[in-house]
């Protein structure tokens, strides 16, 4: 099964989630609650969690934090100030990286410079 630390430097979602020098992922994230349970987003630190929130309006944010690699995986901690929920690390993480390793068989490239002309 695929780990968090095969993607940490290619494109999962269109997104870089290679580490900073430091260490740091450069990515920040919610929980939405779905009909069929509770899914993670992940998003650029440049994004406020409460303007990503609200691109899923009705549905319901659980919880929202930051995420970091550490030992192969990536983690997830802190908290949304904006949107004054808490992360719940373990059970966030678990679902971080579930969701990238279900990813896995998606064949993840580069996107084009330019679309593709319509026929």
């Amino acid at each position: 099964m695929a780990t968090a630390a095969a993607w940490s430097s290619g494109l999962a979602g269109g997104m870089v989630l290679q580490s900073a020098s430091n260490g740091e992922c450069r990515v920040k994230y919610i929980i939405v609650r779905t009909p069929n349970g509770e899914a993670p987003v992940v998003f650029p630190r440049a994004f406020l969690h409460r303007y990503v929130a609200s691109l899923f309006a009705p549905m319901e944010v659980t919880a929202a934090g930051f995420v970091t690699m550490a030992e192969g995986r990536l983690r997830c901690y802190g908290k949304s100030a904006g949107l004054r929920l808490p992360s719940r690390p373990e059970f966030d993480s678990a679902l971080v990286n579930a969701g990238l390793d279900g990813a896995r068989d998606f064949p993840w490239t580069e996107p084009p410079a330019e679309p593709p002309a319509e026929p």
